[in-house]
């Protein structure tokens, strides 16, 4: 009885932290992800979001003191959920996302005799929890960035929601993120409607004067070198006809101050024929607390 009452406790808790404080594991339909507990017996799992998304099994070992879970995804791009994880001494909570080729797939967690306190990043730890494992670094064009970072802004919600369209193409700015290391996130979507794919030769991000004419003319723009960027693992340089694809870039914080910027992408073809997509976002899309993800 005593014990039941513990874990409701603990249980109610746990939803006082918000989703995106929990551990991040991503989740592919190529790659089996596995958590590892130790020194406690998990009672069950539990997965939120849409049935049957995920599929989860309990590896049973020959020792009492670990239990593996594991975890692989039953359809693409599904939406990032939580999984609740009671065991008999505490309860966890994880944030799971989709990643089509995640480069990590195993996370350790140890129960020491204490409650596990599960923080944003494990920055503070004062229960003697084992520590949350920390993803490897992406490193491109001279940017460095935690692969935490491209996780959170795949399980963001989606609250730019900024479009255009044109020639049959829907260019979509879905969510901006920022870091504390001084970048700038952009969570965008290309979508496809039209009988022949799209090839992305590049991307650009530059800041330009609000009443600047012409979307092709640079003579008015605020800084002439676009910076540079880094181009999430999991981006496609290939659209589909009829696809839909999510991609996600990391830039140098940018300076905006009563500007706006443009987003450019240039489809590669021949004789610079290739269809051209520019977003315009005005700076305070980029700086509106309500909005912008903080990672």
């Amino acid at each position: 009885m005593i014990r039941t009452v513990l874990l409701l406790v603990l249980l109610l808790s746990c939803t006082y932290s918000r989703a995106q404080d929990n551990p991040i594991i991503p989740v592919s339909r190529n790659k089996t992800t596995f958590i590892l507990i130790y020194n406690t017996k998990v009672v069950s799992a539990n997965i939120g979001g849409r049935k049957g998304a995920i599929d989860n099994e309990q590896q049973i070992t020959d020792t009492d003191t670990l239990t593996i879970i594991k975890l692989q995804a039953a359809i693409e791009d599904f939406t990032g959920t939580n999984m609740l994880v009671v065991c008999k001494d505490t309860v966890m909570e994880f944030s799971l996302v989709w990643q089509r080729d995640p480069v990590k797939t195993r996370y350790p967690y140890r129960y020491n005799g204490s409650v596990m306190n599960i923080t944003p990043h494990n920055i503070i730890n004062t229960t003697g929890a084992a520590p949350v494992p920390v993803a490897d670094s992406i490193r491109q064009n001279g940017i460095t960035i935690p692969a935490e970072s491209i996780q959170r802004m795949q399980a963001a919600g989606r609250l730019t929601k900024r479009r255009i369209k044109d020639q049959g193409l829907v260019f979509i700015l879905d969510d901006v993120g920022v870091d504390g290391g001084g970048h700038h996130f952009f969570r965008l979507r290309l979508r496809n409607t039209t009988a022949v794919a799209y090839s992305i030769e590049y991307v650009k991000f530059i800041v330009a004067s609000p009443k600047r004419s012409g979307i092709g003319s640079s003579s008015a723009a605020v800084q002439d070198e676009y910076p540079p960027y880094l181009s999430a693992p999991d981006n496609s340089a290939v659209i589909g006809a009829g696809e839909e694809k999510e991609l996600i870039y990391a830039v140098a914080k940018l300076p905006l101050s009563g500007q706006q910027l443009e987003i450019i992408m240039k489809e590669q073809a021949e004789n610079s024929r290739g269809r051209t997509m520019t977003l315009k976002v005005p700076a305070s899309v980029l700086t509106n607390k309500h909005t912008v993800v903080r990672l």
